[in-house]
């Protein structure tokens, strides 16, 4: 089954639909203007310290502050001279962009400086030691990488071995390694004369980024209207061809429906094939996923009927987290089931989909009350608030 990515700009946005099956599977929204793209290296100022929450907050321009977790940070990366190894007010840190700004929240940096290839990932969160994906399922391929890395790490960094790295050879594996180390100490090397604000490494755009993650192969297709989108794509030696859409007559966001289909991703209200239907409910605090049997009959068996609904609602969900880019906790609310094998099965099939999320997504718990507790890491702004965005003249 074949993807098409197509890409337009939308509201001074720039604004991609990847498809499969002709459905979407993901909408996002760029700003063409991004002054801080997810993983930039940054000479950063400490403005103050607050020890009743053990953070820092800390400038990574002159308008732009993050919190700094001093807990998750014990090893911060000092560019001033110290006498102690205790972050003060007006030090200089060498920081990486892990979390974009939300409407409520400050944008999060880190001193676990993180440098990702298309084999490894370089990263002093792994200091000393080498992790390897969970999608590499070969245990003897992952004793291999681990022993063919463990010569190259230090008490500084370390490495993840990313899925590509289980078919990949071990020449190309160890350049990369060479690449990523050359990388990672001319970072720590420029950024020692540099001045606070400054970008050591600007990250890669976000578009292009988000397209790399996609795994787009020959078989796949990438689409634009936009000449200088597909200038630059073309210039990316992507796996997926690139093609230039030119027809002003019905412009690519009408000729896929991109507008209603963005309106249709931010509704409560989402359809299953059964009849049954999910609401989903955005907090500030979690997302509340409410699902409800919708156009059931009764004259049907109840507990069939309400596990294939449920066993249905669990793959939309999967599907709705991703498109969303709902993070946080999550609560859903299936219908009840009387049977405990039957709650297994939908436990079994929402683990299993989150396992295939990219982004981290964790089953936790079904409650004393029934509900279904999830975790989803988050990374950058979901789809709703990327919308009013645009309509609030952020």
């Amino acid at each position: 089954m074949s993807l098409k990515l197509i890409i337009t700009e939308y509201k001074n946005r720039i604004f991609s639909m990847l498809t499969k099956d002709q459905r979407e599977i993901r909408l996002e929204l760029y700003d063409a203007e991004e002054k801080a793209p997810l993983d930039s290296v940054y000479v950063a100022r400490v403005r103050d310290i607050q020890s009743n929450i053990g953070a820092a907050f800390v400038e990574i321009s002159p308008k732009e502050v993050c919190y700094f977790s001093l807990k998750e940070n014990p090893d911060p990366i000092f560019l001033n001279p110290k006498n102690t190894a205790k972050v003060c007010q007006g030090d200089r840190l060498l920081v990486q962009l892990k979390k974009t700004a939300s409407k409520s929240k400050y944008g999060m940096v880190s001193s676990k400086i993180t440098l990702a290839g298309k084999y490894l990932a370089l990263t002093r969160e792994q200091a000393g030691s080498v992790g390897v994906s969970r999608k590499i399922k070969d245990r003897g391929r992952c004793e291999a990488l681990k022993a063919l890395l463990m010569p190259y790490v230090n008490g500084d960094h370390g490495f993840i071995v990313r899925t590509d790295a289980g078919g990949a050879e071990n020449e190309d594996i160890l350049s990369e390694v060479q690449k990523l180390k050359t990388e990672y100490e001319e970072i720590i090397q420029t950024a020692k004369s540099r001045s606070a604000f400054t970008v050591v490494r600007k990250a890669e755009a976000p578009l292009l980024k988000d397209i790399r993650s996609y795994r787009l192969t020959g078989e796949d297709e990438i689409v634009t209207d936009a000449p200088e989108i597909y200038e630059e794509l073309s210039s990316c030696a992507l796996e997926a061809p690139v093609r230039l859409y030119e027809d002003d007559l019905l412009p690519l966001i009408k000729l896929y429906d991109m507008e209603r289909r963005l309106e249709m991703a931010l509704r409560p209200r989402v359809w299953l094939k059964s009849g049954g239907y999910l609401v989903i409910e955005p907090t500030e605090a979690l997302t509340v996923i409410d699902v409800n049997t919708g156009r059931y009959d009764g004259k049907q068996d109840r507990e069939q009927t309400f596990l294939k609904t449920n066993l249905e609602a669990c793959d939309e969900i999967a599907r709705q987290l991703i498109l969303r880019n709902l993070s946080g906790i999550v609560i859903v609310d299936f219908i009840n089931l009387t049977e405990p094998s039957d709650i297994n099965v939908v436990e079994r099939r929402m683990r299993g989909l989150l396992a295939d999320d990219p982004v981290k997504a964790v089953f936790i718990e079904f409650t004393k009350l029934g509900l279904m507790e999830i975790t989803r890491k988050k990374i950058k702004k979901p789809l709703c608030e990327a919308v009013e965005a645009i309509y609030g003249g952020d």
